[in-house]
């Protein structure tokens, strides 16, 4: 606390000296004088504040008429001031507002500016030059390349037709001059192109059909005017598509020239292919009065072909409904269609003149097949059936992508069920006698050989197939209506040849040689096989079927006989002229048999083709086992003549040693009995016996050189077989006897060979 007082103190004095220096006192002058001083400073002070006083008491109410004065006219600042600043801030309000009302004059200018931008860039969309215009009116529709530029054009004006302008545009006046001059530009275009295409339609069809260089004289005529007719229409595809879109009536009008037109092109060049098949068709024609023998009898059971093809098959009315497009089913159309019309107008198929009927069927319906599904798929392209993405037609230009870009819009909205109606419509009307002029084909290609109808058959089912899936209904329809009578022809014609061959008369009391159908079934399969070929279609079931039926009924024939006969011998075995009936069944039934193998071989060997290979040796081995079965009925009977007692002799002994028994202790097989029979089989009698037994043989197939031999073959090794089975006996039953035989195996075999 020292400190800080001692601190203080210090800091006083410091502090009075420099006042002490303010008055200029030194310190070497007394404090008297500085006091002295001082007051007198002090009193001159006073007395100046006295007088100042004093005089201001004089001038006070001056001073307050002043200060009144100066505070009345402080007021009146106050009111002008207070006025200016409202008329200041009045001022400011206006400044303000001006300066909002020019930044929003900038604003709406900037936008202005923007707005005739974009104006000028609209007006442009909907703006076409005078010379595109003059394009729609002046441009050649006669070559290509004026055709794409017109095009061009079009798909712009369509566009420009097609828009509307935003934002209230539409109702400016310039945009409705416009439009309403582009309308005109528009129907005078339509109306152009609506009697530019009227015109070409006409000229192009009747061109095609005036022309004479299709045909050969030995050719089948194709159909192949309307490919011509496509190939010349299809460029004005897009031309058709601006009528559908802005003239729908003018389009019709055109749709209804064209079927017109084409339906008497199609009418007249299938009337030619049909005539151009007419020779192959009657091949087998068969004139009763000049005595000749028909053709088909190399082949049929029955000539009779009236049963066959009587009368009209109906079949059901069954059409399939065009309800979509198969891409899969579409590839394999075009590719048919390429193959058989890519020969171009003129095209013929040189025909072998050993050409069948079935054959010449088939070169006209994949003809005709061709040109309907080629002309759906023109018609559905060329007016527009069908959507841009799926158009088939090949027609792939820059125009012509573009007008089906510009317009995809309105054609798929156009895309319904009644436009596919539409199609089935128009194919119905340009197709209207194909049922008939198909059924003319059909009735003439088996009028002489029901039997040409499954190698037809073959070729619809080939049509059929390649259509299932597709959008070929109106086709599909045809071809099951033919398709349906070709089978019930040949199911008629197989009755027909199974009836026959069921009412057979066979006479076994005097031989006839082979019997008809024992010849005629090979050459049957191998007739009918030439016409199926290696179809795996419905054919090829019906064939086997037939095949099948046929066989089973010569073999249950043959069998039959052959079981008769032997029962009528058994219950008659007294009657000579049943045994003569047995022997000569058992003749006619090698006779059938052997031809009937021979030519089934022969046609395996020459003809048949590896697929049906198994299916033919059925009926061989089946053959062969009747036929062996009746070789060894024929031997038992042919040798009872020359050697009938030595056999049924030897046959009894074999019995008796079966049982075990002695046959020398039995009363009918003794040495006395056995001595008999030897004498009556001696050298002589025996070789007497086998020359005519040689001659017999050759008697029974006289009509058959080639089976004598291997029928004597078969008696030959019977024969030899017998003897060393009757030696064997002898040995074993009457060894003791030391009798043998009067003729030796050597003199046999000379004897049998002789």
């Amino acid at each position: 606390d020292d400190v800080e007082e001692l601190l203080l103190d210090e800091a006083f004095m410091l502090s009075a000296d420099e006042l002490v220096g303010d008055f200029g006192w030194r310190a070497n002058i007394d404090a008297a004088q500085l006091e002295s001083r001082l007051l007198s400073e002090l009193h001159k002070l006073e007395s100046e504040n006295v007088r100042d006083m004093l005089e201001a008491d004089k001038q006070v109410p001056r001073l307050v008429r002043e200060l009144d004065q100066a505070i009345a006219h402080l007021e009146e600042m106050d009111e002008m001031l207070k006025f200016y600043s409202l008329e200041l801030e009045s001022m400011d309000d206006d400044v303000r507002k001006i300066q909002m009302e020019n930044e929003n004059l900038k604003v709406e200018e900037a936008n202005q500016q923007r707005l005739l931008v974009e104006l000028e860039k609209i007006l442009k969309t909907i703006t076409l030059s005078e010379e595109e215009l003059q394009t729609l009116r002046n441009e050649s529709l006669e070559t290509t390349d004026g055709i794409e530029r017109v095009e061009r054009v079009a798909a712009s004006l369509k566009r420009m037709l097609g828009t509307t302008p935003g934002g209230g545009l539409g109702g400016l006046e310039a945009t409705h001059e416009k439009m309403k001059k582009y309308e005109f530009y528009s129907a005078n275009f339509s109306t152009r192109v609506f009697d530019y295409l009227k015109v070409m339609f006409q000229f192009k069809i009747d061109g095609s059909a005036n022309d004479k260089g299709r045909g050969t004289t030995r050719g089948v005529r194709l159909i192949s005017g309307p490919e011509v007719v496509h190939k010349e229409l299809i460029k004005y595809a897009g031309l058709t598509l601006w009528l559908k879109e802005a003239k729908p009536s003018a389009d019709k009008e055109l749709q209804a020239l064209y079927i017109q037109c084409m339906n008497l092109l199609y009418s007249n060049q299938t009337k030619e292919l049909v005539e151009s098949c007419r020779p192959y068709f009657y091949r087998y024609r068969h004139d009763v009065s000049s005595g000749g023998v028909n053709p088909i009898a190399e082949f049929s059971f029955s000539t009779n072909v009236a049963s066959a093809t009587g009368g009209p098959v109906a079949a059901p009315a069954r059409r399939i409904s065009l309800d979509g497009i198969s891409g899969a089913a579409h590839h394999a159309i075009s590719s048919a269609v390429k193959s058989d019309i890519s020969s171009g107008a003129g095209a013929a198929v040189v025909a072998s003149s050993e050409m069948q009927p079935a054959e010449a069927f088939a070169i006209a319906l994949k003809n005709v097949v061709a040109n309907v599904i080629a002309e759906q798929n023109f018609i559905s392209d060329l007016f527009h059936y069908v959507p841009a993405a799926h158009i088939r037609a090949v027609r792939h230009t820059p125009a012509d992508n573009q007008l089906a870009q510009d317009s995809k819009g309105v054609v798929s909205n156009t895309i319904h069920f009644g436009s596919v109606k539409e199609v089935k419509s128009m194919q119905d009307l340009l197709f209207g006698k194909l049922v008939t002029q198909v059924d003319s084909m059909v009735d003439m290609g088996t009028r002489f050989d029901p039997s040409q109808s499954i190698g037809m058959l073959v070729s619809v089912s080939q049509a059929m197939d390649l259509c299932k899936g597709s959008d070929q209904g109106f086709l599909l329809n045809i071809l099951e209506r033919c398709n349906d009578k070709l089978e019930s022809i040949f199911q008629s014609y197989i009755s027909e040849q199974a009836r026959v061959i069921e009412a057979t008369k066979l006479v076994t009391k005097k031989r006839v040689g082979a019997l008809p159908f024992a010849r005629i079934f090979p050459k049957f399969i191998a007739h009918v096989e030439a016409l199926v070929g290696s179809s795996g279609s419905e054919a090829r079931a019906i064939a086997d079927r037939a095949y099948s039926r046929i066989s089973r009924l010569i073999f249950d024939t043959l069998e039959s006989l052959l079981r008769d006969a032997e029962r009528n011998a058994q219950q008659n075995s007294d009657d000579k002229d049943a045994q003569k009936e047995q022997l000569n069944t058992h003749v006619l039934l090698l006779e059938n048999m052997f031809v009937l193998v021979s030519g089934l071989q022969t046609y395996r060997s020459n003809g048949c083709k590896p697929y049906f290979t198994p299916t033919l040796d059925t009926y061989i081995d089946h053959a062969q086992i009747v036929q062996r079965k009746v070789m060894r009925a024929y031997i038992k009977d042919v040798l009872k003549r020359p050697m009938g007692k030595l056999i049924d002799f030897f046959d009894a002994v074999d019995r008796c040693l079966a049982t075990n028994k002695d046959p020398a202790t039995m009363a009918n097989l003794g040495k006395s009995h056995l001595k008999k029979v030897i004498q009556s089989h001696s050298n002589s009698t025996m070789r007497e016996n086998l020359k005519q037994l040689y001659k017999r043989v050759e008697k029974h197939f006289m009509s058959e050189p080639k089976l004598k031999p291997i029928v004597w073959k078969a008696v030959t090794d019977d024969i030899l077989s017998n003897y060393q089975r009757f030696v064997t006996l002898l040995a074993r039953a009457y060894k003791s006897t030391n009798m043998s035989l009067d003729f030796t195996q050597t003199e046999l075999k000379r004897w049998l060979d002789e």
